[in-house]
């Protein structure tokens, strides 16, 4: 998940998992994804080349009268060790805002 900070980023890493019944230790805690509604766009390519996606995506949602909630992010389905960059599918969500 991707926040905007000023001019960086914070990036927050999750993987699914179930009951383990461990503490997290460090920097690693336990969540949960962000629950409501949402938009997908599926990116086909290399992770560096996400940009027109993001944009297109964006242009949906504006052409549709959706607003972005507070968070999106990334979900890799390809795993970029097995698959060719040109190959990879990476799916991109973003929340959308509350309706007033």
């Amino acid at each position: 998940m991707w926040l905007v900070r000023g001019q960086g980023f914070l990036l927050e890493a999750a993987i699914p998992v179930l009951g383990t019944g461990a503490d997290p230790e460090g920097h690693v805690r336990f969540g949960r994804s962000p629950g409501g509604r949402a938009v997908r766009a599926v990116h086909r390519g290399p992770h560096a080349r996400m940009g027109p996606t993001y944009e297109k995506l964006a242009a949906w949602m504006a052409a549709n009268g959706l607003e972005e909630g507070r968070v999106s992010w990334e979900q890799y389905v390809s795993d970029p060790t097995q698959t060719p960059a040109d190959e990879l599918i990476t799916h991109i969500y973003a929340l959308l805002a509350d309706a007033p």
